[in-house]
């Protein structure tokens, strides 16, 4: 469980610390700082806000410039420091999206531009529920059985995706200065599962480069590597902390079927796509 509070606006002031870790934008500029303080930590995201983060992740506060809007801020928490702060507490989580299949759920991991969000609401619009569209939280029995939990009921699509998947009535939100994508409540065709699902199977996305359909299996010697690249981590830098997230990601790429996806990036290609995936799913 994690609390956000919003406090009046204020000016960024400099911070007297060195950041133990940064994320760039895609052309390279700064887009967020990580600070440490005594037991708190802090994320600066520059001329947007602060995001001060508990001891134990259970409560956040958002500090933003004077004038920027709620809804860019809300935004940022869900898709950027809520799965960070989970990540402290324990939970597993990735950049991946999740639909249902087979009884179960299937994810798709991979960086950002790799397709997660467009296969979402391919299978979404297919009478498949998405559980997620970026941030997958995933809960472990212990039998070694996972289950993929339910995120926020919005799917956020680039203008070629939603003009080509999405049915013609469905109802964009306002628009956000964060991003260029729309994004799409669950609702108007869009299908959207609320309840956990067994985790079946993982597709890491390809480039695109494949000319016809490729699911091949992730070797063993890459999986641990695979979960890495696609987590979510807050804490980076204290040694006990990722030795038991080392642990759980080896136990996770020991239990979990992983498997290479490459495929045409044509939307029309996007039904034999999904019908090979249930194929696939289904197979033990």
């Amino acid at each position: 469980m994690v609390t956000l509070t919003i406090a009046d606006p204020a000016a960024q002031q400099p911070v007297d610390l060195d950041a133990y870790y940064t994320w760039s934008s895609p052309d390279g500029s700064l887009w967020a700082e990580f600070f440490r303080r005594q037991s708190k930590y802090l994320i600066r995201f520059p001329a947007i806000g602060d995001f001060e983060i508990s001891a134990d992740a259970a409560q956040v506060l958002c500090t933003p410039v004077p004038g920027y809007e709620y809804s860019s801020l809300r935004h940022l928490y869900l898709n950027q420091v809520l799965p960070l702060a989970l990540s402290r507490q324990g939970k597993l989580v990735f950049h991946a999206s999740a639909v249902e299949a087979c009884g179960g759920a299937i994810a798709f991991a991979g960086a950002s531009g790799k397709g997660k969000s467009t296969l979402a609401a391919s299978f979404a619009t297919n009478a498949a529920g998405f559980l997620t569209d970026d941030a997958l939280v995933l809960e472990r029995e212990p039998d070694g059985t996972y289950w993929a939990m339910p995120s926020h009921p919005w799917i956020r699509l680039w203008e070629d995706s939603h003009s080509s998947v999405l049915p013609a009535d469905a109802l964009a939100a306002p628009r956000i200065a964060l991003t260029a994508k729309s994004r799409f409540p669950a609702g108007k065709g869009i299908e959207y599962c609320q309840s956990r699902r067994r985790l079946l199977k993982v597709y890491v996305l390809g480039d695109g480069s494949s000319e016809s359909l490729a699911i091949t299996p992730v070797r063993n010697a890459e999986k641990l590597m695979v979960w890495l690249r696609n987590s979510f981590q807050l804490e980076v830098t204290e040694w006990h902390v990722l030795t038991s997230k080392f642990d759980d990601m080896w136990r996770l790429a020991q239990d979990v079927q992983t498997y290479h996806l490459d495929y045409p990036r044509s939307f029309e290609f996007l039904p034999e796509l999904r019908s090979a995936l249930l194929a696939h799913a289904a197979e033990t």
